[in-house]
């Protein structure tokens, strides 16, 4: 069904809660979701700004095969369906929806800030990326650095003979492989002299490892971007100290 026809049906059955087929889902929108989420069961709501309408609709949805269930659950609590096609089912409550506008401003403020979060995240990411230009420019930075993901999956599944001996000094030779890549890219050799830049290279090879420990799935996004922050912030700091 187009949106338009949704808000159209919806406003049909205030306060009926209005499934509508989304291919392989079920979606409830606007006061039926409200409904849903205030009556039924707790579930994550979207939102968007539809451009066409000029408005700010909210929606939930989930898999087909969960609507006879939750039907059921609704008959149990004095519901009653009115409407049952292939496209949309409508099922009659005894429910207000008086607080509908108060909850969709609360959901549109949760999905903005979740939105400004991971955008937040992703920029932290991109700032804190050490391989940076060089990963997107020179293909021995990429080369270098997949390979040493690798090598370092390869030698987890190592036997125990051979993961503390060959594969430790693997690790160690790649990751050293890299660093050194690294270093050659960032061209700050040509003033390695200075303990400022000394500092810089080594909050630079911190800030690879840690990306490789994120990549390796060892490190999660969220503890990842927090780290870098305050890695960000002793840049900042270091590069002043160059300046003076």
């Amino acid at each position: 069904m187009k949106t338009t026809d949704i808000i159209t049906l919806q406003a049909k059955y205030p306060s009926a809660i209005v499934f509508v087929r989304d291919r392989i889902f079920w979606q409830c929108w606007e006061s039926s979701a409200y409904l849903f989420t205030e009556f039924v069961r707790k579930y994550q709501v979207h939102h968007r700004h539809f451009k066409n309408l000029a408005m700010d609709l909210v929606w939930l949805g989930f898999p087909l095969a969960t609507l006879d269930g939750v039907v059921k659950n609704l008959l149990t609590r004095g519901c009653k369906v009115m409407q049952d096609t292939t496209e949309f089912v409508v099922v009659a409550t005894p429910w207000q929806v008086e607080g509908v506008a108060s909850w969709k401003a609360l959901q549109i403020e949760k999905c903005s800030l979740q939105i400004a979060k991971k955008q937040e995240l992703v920029q932290v990411e991109q700032a804190s990326d050490p391989r940076g230009k060089a990963f997107d420019f020179l293909p021995v930075y990429r080369i270098t650095y997949d390979l040493t993901l690798e090598v370092y999956k390869l030698s987890a599944n190592l036997t125990k003979v051979y993961k503390f001996s060959l594969g430790e000094r693997l690790r160690q030779s790649m990751t050293d492989l890299l660093a050194t890549v690294h270093l050659a890219v960032s061209k700050r050799q040509k003033q390695a002299g200075s303990p400022s830049a000394l500092a810089l290279t080594s909050l630079d090879e911190t800030r690879l490892y840690l990306r490789m420990l994120k990549d390796l799935h060892q490190l999660n996004m969220e503890r990842f971007a927090r780290i870098n922050l305050v890695l960000e912030s002793i840049h900042g700091q270091l590069h002043a100290m160059e300046a003076i």
